[in-house]
């Protein structure tokens, strides 16, 4: 595992020990997963922000429809 040193403010600090004292986890595991939290966080908001300008682009919304009506079309029944 990689180690890494991180400054933390007073505020920062606190509240990390009052999560480890809460939850009875290191502060290093709570780092670890509010690390991956953030990122998996990240991850969502840039899906939704590229779902949202796909969904506003016209040109894409011609297409789905172009794709649909060929699988409609090509159906056995």
């Amino acid at each position: 595992m990689t180690q890494l040193a991180v400054r933390l403010d007073p505020a920062t600090d606190t509240a990390l020990a009052r999560l480890a004292a809460r939850t009875g986890q290191t502060r290093s595991e709570i780092v670890r997963e509010a690390v991956i939290a953030l990122d998996r966080a990240n991850l969502i908001a840039q899906m939704r922000a590229e779902s949202l300008a796909l969904a506003s682009d016209s040109a894409d919304q011609a297409e789905a429809r172009a794709v649909l009506e060929d699988m409609r079309a090509r159906r056995a029944w």
